[in-house]
């Protein structure tokens, strides 16, 4: 019996760790849903199956930077990215363990949905969390279920 409320313990204490702060700014487009997207897999790969899920059309290459100025007595040069899509995701995610009981991976991350039309945030989420409830609580942002 020990054993068995040990156990019990130490899972509780390992998830209680787990958090994760959702934020919205504004709204999604329902027209307009093209998101710019980092490569890869793992967590980013799970992402884009949530927004490819909900009917995004998602591309890697954000746009060409474009450099425009002028020469003269003063030199004004400026440089830009372009974007193909009307929205970029942000992810900076670190795995640093397993979730018990479930052993979905965790991560300490930070996540931002930008509107390149004018560079607001529109869902900002950090935190420490396991992919599963990462995947979940980004979805019900994507869906308008959070409260602003």
């Amino acid at each position: 019996m020990k054993p068995l409320l040990s156990l019990l313990i130490v899972s509780i204490l390992c998830t209680g760790c787990l958090s994760t702060k959702v934020r919205t700014y504004g709204s999604i487009s329902p027209t307009e849903k093209t998101i710019t997207v980092p490569p890869g897999g793992d967590l980013v790969g799970d992402i884009k199956d949530a927004l490819a899920s909900r009917g995004w059309q998602m591309v890697v290459y954000h746009g060409p930077r474009v450099t425009r100025g002028t020469f003269g007595r003063e030199v004004n040069i400026q440089q830009s990215d372009t974007f193909n899509t009307r929205y970029s995701l942000y992810l900076d995610a670190n795995f640093f363990d397993w979730t018990f009981p479930t052993f979905d991976r965790a991560y300490h991350y930070n996540l931002s949905i930008v509107d390149n039309r004018n560079g607001t945030e529109i869902i900002v989420m950090s935190g420490s969390d396991g992919k599963r409830r990462i995947i979940k609580k980004l979805s019900r942002a994507l869906d308008g279920q959070l409260a602003r």
